[in-house]
Order: C-alpha cells, then structure tokens, then sequence
C-alpha cells in the first residue's frame, strides 16, 4: 500500500474551518460495501451501526496551545512542543527553521522563558530536543503565551 493511494480532492469549502457546538450534529460517512451503498448521516446515528463485540475508540485529547514564537539573535523562530521527556524540562520540539540553529543556541520565548537547543536529533526525524528555562513550568508559559496547533488547511487564528 502506498500513501498516494490515500489522496483526494477536497474543495476547500468542504473543510469545516471551527467545530460544532453540538458534536453529534457532526457528519458521518455510512459505506455499506456489500451493497456498495454510501449514506450521509450525523455522529448522533452512530449507534445504530454497533454491534455486541464492536469496540469504539474516543479520542479525549487535549490540544495544548504548544506553538510558540520566539528569536534566537536576529532569527524568529517558532517552536512546536511535541513530547516532553525526562522529567519536563527537556522537549522533542519541531523548530523553524530548524537547520538553522544549532546544538547550544538559544531561543528567547518571553522576558522570563527560553530554549536551549541540545545536541543530537530528536527520537523521530524533524524533531529536536530542547531544554526548557523560566521561572513558571512549561504548563502555565503555553497557557499564558502559546497558541493551539492547527493543521494547515484550517483557516484561522
């Protein structure tokens, strides 16, 4: 299997741009292959289609607001926090631009926060560890100054 095989053609329009306010009211694609028969319901529907044996999965994620804009010298730079490791401090981030900085350059994130750039890739290609610095944890310096991540056919702030 390849990825290609995965693509589409999405109209832009057809990309809900905010959530609903009532999540059920969401879309749900039916796709009955025996009858090769597709039916356009809403989530609410869901049940309907469960069986005893069928296992349901809820992804009860929380997106944190891990973006963050900083400079390093004359650089901006934004930060992705992905993962912390070992402890808190430390973070798998995905920089930009990340070829630019190097193994002990540092990225101002605010008056009283920073990154240090540590040596060595990170656990999965594009991401890098980084040392988080600042008088609050990492937690309360995303809610006061990060902003959510969001995929790049989202549209707005």
């Amino acid at each position: 299997m390849r990825t290609e095989e995965f693509d589409y053609d999405l109209p832009p329009e057809l990309i809900a741009q905010r959530p609903l306010p009532t999540r059920d009211e969401s879309r749900l694609l039916v796709v009955d292959r025996a009858r090769d028969e597709r039916r356009h319901l809403r989530f609410r529907d869901i049940a309907a289609f469960l069986e005893p044996g069928d296992v349901l999965v809820l992804n009860e994620t929380r997106v944190l607001p891990a973006r963050l804009h900083g400079r390093s010298g004359e650089r901006a730079v934004e930060v992705l926090l992905v993962r912390a490791v070992e402890g808190g401090d430390e973070w798998l981030a995905m920089l930009r631009p990340g070829r630019k900085l190097r193994a002990g350059d540092r990225i101002v994130l605010g008056e009283d926060w920073q990154a240090e750039v540590l040596p060595g890739a990170g656990a999965e290609p594009g991401l890098r560890r980084i040392r988080l610095h600042g008088s609050r944890p990492a937690a309360e310096a995303m809610e006061r100054s990060g902003e959510m991540p969001l995929p790049p056919y989202i549209r707005r702030p």
